[in-house]
């Protein structure tokens, strides 16, 4: 890398900032401003992380969005994050063109 970063440090730092932003909103669980700064670095996950750890990681943030609807159905931050992990899982599994695996996953 050109910045003297190895992709170990840049996969780390996003992990870092995922889990930065999770402390905000589990004190504020509609906290758009952490749940944008989350929406980014798991839009780079793609690009960033080995494919089965991107999927893990959609998956994750599909569970961590459900568990939140399931205390507030009306959190809107927590639908607008769910439905970009989706998207993201979707979308990688589509990459390989096998739309059956893209939907089991999203299942």
């Amino acid at each position: 890398d050109s910045n003297g970063k190895s992709e170990k440090d840049t996969q780390q730092c996003l992990l870092d900032e995922m889990a930065f932003a999770h402390v905000a909103i589990e004190d504020d669980n509609k906290n758009y401003h952490a749940w944008s700064h989350r929406a980014y670095f798991l839009q780079k996950a793609a690009n960033v992380l080995p494919s089965a750890a991107a999927d893990r990681l959609f998956q994750a943030e599909m569970a961590y969005t459900a568990r939140l609807l399931d205390v507030d159905n009306s959190n809107n931050s927590a639908w607008n994050a769910r439905h970009l992990a989706v998207t993201l899982l979707f979308e990688s599994a589509t990459t390989s063109h096998d739309t059956d695996e893209a939907q089991a996953r999203v299942d």
